[in-house]
């Protein structure tokens, strides 16, 4: 209905054009249908969305509502939110050099009254008068919007084949959605399944999770596999529970001073907490959802269109926790922005079953166009050199995306490691033998993780250096 409702205002006569989160619901194929239709579009149009790569393709001009003022960027969205923060740090630079320029003059009075001569006096009332002037066009810079804030740390290490599917099919009544699908995901990978509406990318999901069975096929799960899983939330369960007593009973560990100040990093405050959990709007299920599985410390993340719902300071929350994430991952999206920022494996499902590609969705992009070059056709090796060649980049795209993750592991677990050294320095800590003796057991175990991570990273530089030195480097 609303692809329908969608083609038949582009098909109109109008030469403006108002769409209100027109990519939600739409596969890949049919958002790079619209971006192809607006760029084209003769006339204007006016857009509200939170598909950065959308943003990105077809808008050279940006409206960004934030604290309840409205600022312009020109430029498409990577452009506009590059000046946003330059503007802010120049703000927040000028702010603080007015106030120390404030303090400077402040102690010129003080001076000027311990001298306690006439003249002195004239040149106390001048500087004041000064300091008033420039307190009259003092702007204090705006605090950024509150966002939620959270990290993702898996509980143990998974044998290194995490899934594996063999000649999986599924089929509802008539209608086939996959058939003989063959998949493996080993440890550490971060895979992005993506396909058109309706190919089956969810059904696999919960088949992989035990929620339906398939219809002919197998599949394993390695050992030591902890899932966490993030259904897609535009159906919120019918619980009479408040948020609190719902994440109470999942989560009996935890009292409850300490859930609401869970709730409070995920943006549930006050009475938010006892809102009933049939009642929670698309954006509040998701953070929910997004906090269980921060406390479930599982090691592998299966997550259904997890940006859906969320705005975009949240999904850039999620990325940021994702790529910190030392766990596997497979993530059903339509997000390519995600898939940029997260993805070392492109896996893509359609009529042909499914296909593969090593890095993220712009690499996979490129990849696409540069094998439809009638040039590069003409130009090809033979098919055994060819074969070598896109084995050689695809292992160190792979290598590539291993280093990355290795140095953001490393970089993650230092951050805790200085929370936690924060943490042992407060006074009620150090004053208490049970819980300063807790909290340095913890910085110990982490610290041994973090030589874990740099033992990994060593690992991940030696290999991708090792693929360098054969000349192979993709531009």
């Amino acid at each position: 209905m609303r692809k329908a409702a969608l083609a038949k205002i582009l098909m109109s006569d109008a030469d403006l054009l108002l769409l209100d989160e027109p990519t939600n619901h739409l596969d890949i194929a049919s958002l790079e249908w619209l971006e192809t239709y607006l760029s084209a579009f003769r006339g204007a149009f006016v857009l509200i969305s939170h598909d950065r790569y959308f943003l990105d393709r077809v808008c050279n001009r940006i409206f960004e509502l934030e604290n309840g003022s409205m600022h312009l960027f020109n430029g498409n969205y990577s452009t506009s939110m590059e000046k946003k923060m330059d503007e802010r740090e120049f703000a927040i630079r000028k702010y603080q050099n007015t106030l120390r320029e404030i303090k400077r003059i402040e102690g010129i009075i003080e001076q000027q009254r311990r001298w306690n001569q006439a003249r002195n006096y004239v040149t106390i009332a001048s500087k004041q008068k000064q300091i008033e002037r420039i307190k009259s066009t003092l702007v204090r810079p705006e605090d950024q919007p509150d966002g939620i804030h959270f990290h993702l740390k898996a509980d143990a290490l998974t044998a290194n084949e995490v899934v594996v599917c063999k000649d999986l099919s599924k089929r509802f009544g008539e209608r086939e959605i996959f058939r003989n699908l063959n998949l493996m995901v080993r440890r550490d990978e971060k895979v992005c399944l993506l396909g058109a509406n309706g190919c089956g990318k969810t059904t696999l999901l919960k088949i992989l999770t035990n929620k339906i069975e398939p219809d002919s096929g197998s599949y394993k799960l390695g050992s030591n596999v902890h899932i966490g899983y993030y259904e897609q939330g535009s159906v919120r369960p019918n619980d009479p529970r408040t948020v609190l007593e719902a994440l109470n009973a999942m989560f009996p560990r935890y009292d409850t001073k300490q859930l609401r100040n869970l709730l409070g990093s995920f943006l549930f405050r006050g009475d938010d907490v006892f809102k009933r959990m049939s009642d929670l709007s698309g954006g509040e299920y998701a953070r929910i959802q997004l906090l269980k599985l921060m406390l479930s410390g599982s090691n592998v993340l299966f997550l259904d269109e997890p940006t859906n719902h969320l705005d975009i300071p949240s999904c850039e929350a999620l990325e940021q926790a994702l790529n910190g994430y030392g766990g596997t991952m497979m993530i059903v999206t339509h997000d390519r922005y995600l898939a940029n920022r997260i993805a070392d494996r492109i896996i893509i499902m359609d009529e042909d079953g499914v296909r593969e590609f090593e890095g993220d969705w712009d690499a996979y992009k490129a990849f696409l166009a540069e094998s439809a070059s009638p040039k590069e056709k003409e130009e090809s090796p033979s098919k055994n050199d060819y074969q070598l060649a896109k084995e050689r980049k695809s292992a160190l795209l792979k290598a590539r995306s291993a280093l990355k993750r290795a140095e953001e592991r490393v970089h993650t677990e230092e951050e805790t490691l200085k929370m936690l050294e924060r943490k042992a320095s407060l006074p009620e800590i150090a004053s208490d033998f049970e819980s300063a003796k807790a909290i340095y057991l913890e910085m110990d175990e982490q610290r041994q993780l973090i030589e874990t991570c740099y033992a990994a990273w060593e690992r991940a530089e030696a290999e991708h250096s090792a693929l360098l030195d054969e000349g192979d480097e993709v531009d």
